[in-house]
């Protein structure tokens, strides 16, 4: 029998208004949000855990505003490459995970490099940030794990300006937050599990968003080669994958 290949390809995860979850862990950051342009200052952080909805919830709150906000998105990693020439009324959307930024990673092999690479993304933060207070740019929305104040910057006065930025932290979910997650994330990969494989794994996860993503992708595997139903002793072994 020819040996059969499992291509595992991106999930095309939905992040619209309709299919975001307003919980006790984001409802300040959304109320904040929700405010803007009325902010006391143009910049705003929001930080929290991986796969905590930071992208979903900016990405809902553009919706919710019916595309009135002209944004542009980039990473830690291109801010050199950033258009000075953007128009003025461009709110800016750093959407990044600092705590993961290899370019924030020094080794022995690369630390000459690595250096050169965040001294320059550094002074572009802290050129951008001063354009924005020259107004510029309308303002800094900041996606990441870990507040500002806490990155390794090594650039005095942009860790100044950093520490001055308001920031909101996006928190633990309840276990009513993480099984509507879950039942969302089992839709998106199309994934059909019996409602009593469903609340086995939900009383026995990890309550974390991360290890709901995960079981999630483990659980899309096991459909995808097996091209049967998730069975009790699947959902088991995912399970066992997971804590390991």
């Amino acid at each position: 029998m020819p040996q059969q290949y499992i291509f595992s390809f991106p999930t095309q995860e939905k992040l619209t208004r309709d299919n975001f979850i307003i919980a006790d862990c984001n409802r300040d950051a959304f109320d904040i949000l929700q405010k803007y342009p009325d902010w006391p200052v143009p910049f705003l952080a929001i930080y929290g855990a991986p796969k905590s909805g930071k992208s979903h919830l900016i990405k809902a709150w553009l919706q919710d505003k019916n595309s009135d906000i002209n944004i542009h998105q980039c990473r830690f990693s291109e801010l050199t490459m950033l258009d000075n020439d953007l128009p003025n009324d461009t709110l800016l959307w750093l959407d990044d995970d600092m705590a993961d930024d290899k370019s924030l990673t020094k080794t022995a092999q690369t630390e000459a490099q690595t250096e050169a690479q965040t001294e320059a993304q550094e002074e572009a933060l802290f050129h951008l940030y001063n354009r924005i207070m020259l107004k510029q740019q309308r303002g800094l929305i900041i996606t990441s794990i870990t507040p500002p104040a806490k990155w390794r910057i090594s650039l005095p006065d942009l860790a100044s300006r950093l520490k001055s930025v308001p920031n909101v932290a996006l928190g633990m979910p309840s276990d009513d937050l993480l099984a509507q997650l879950f039942h969302k994330l089992c839709n998106d990969r199309q994934i059909k599990l019996d409602d009593k494989i469903i609340d086995y794994l939900l009383v026995r996860m990890e309550r974390s968003f991360f290890a709901c993503y995960d079981l999630c992708d483990q659980l899309n595997q096991h459909s995808l080669s097996r091209k049967g139903k998730i069975t009790l002793a699947i959902a088991r072994q995912c399970l066992q994958n997971d804590n390991v």
